[in-house]
């Protein structure tokens, strides 16, 4: 896995959210339970090529990226779902890989394991 992420400051950016570490960690603890099943579905759709589905599926995730300031994510789900909502012919299961796997960099930035 190429390792795109530099850092990701939970205290800094819990600070800039107005809540305290734990606050923001129990926030995270339930995006990371919740973000597998939406990429399942994400991936699902991109094989049956729903592109009204698939813009939805990654406009969620772009949501929940985005309210967790996981930045990267969020650009590339919102990439997703740009092309879907437009009917474009992309490499949606490229897209797809890359976010997979920029959101497994978060987990491991922030659990350092």
């Amino acid at each position: 896995m190429e390792f795109e992420l530099e850092s990701f400051d939970v205290i800094e950016v819990a600070k800039s959210m107005n809540m305290d570490e734990e606050m923001f960690l129990d926030i995270i603890e339930l995006f990371f339970e919740n973000i597998y099943q939406d990429l399942d579905n994400l991936k699902d759709t991109i094989a049956n090529k729903d592109f009204e589905t698939l813009s939805k599926h990654a406009h969620k995730i772009a949501g929940a990226t985005g309210a967790v300031r996981f930045n990267k994510a969020r650009t590339i789900a919102k990439e997703i779902e740009l092309y879907a909502k437009d009917q474009q012919n992309a490499n949606y299961l490229e897209l797809f890989e890359k976010l997979q796997n920029i959101i497994k960099q978060y987990k491991l930035l922030i659990y350092k394991k």
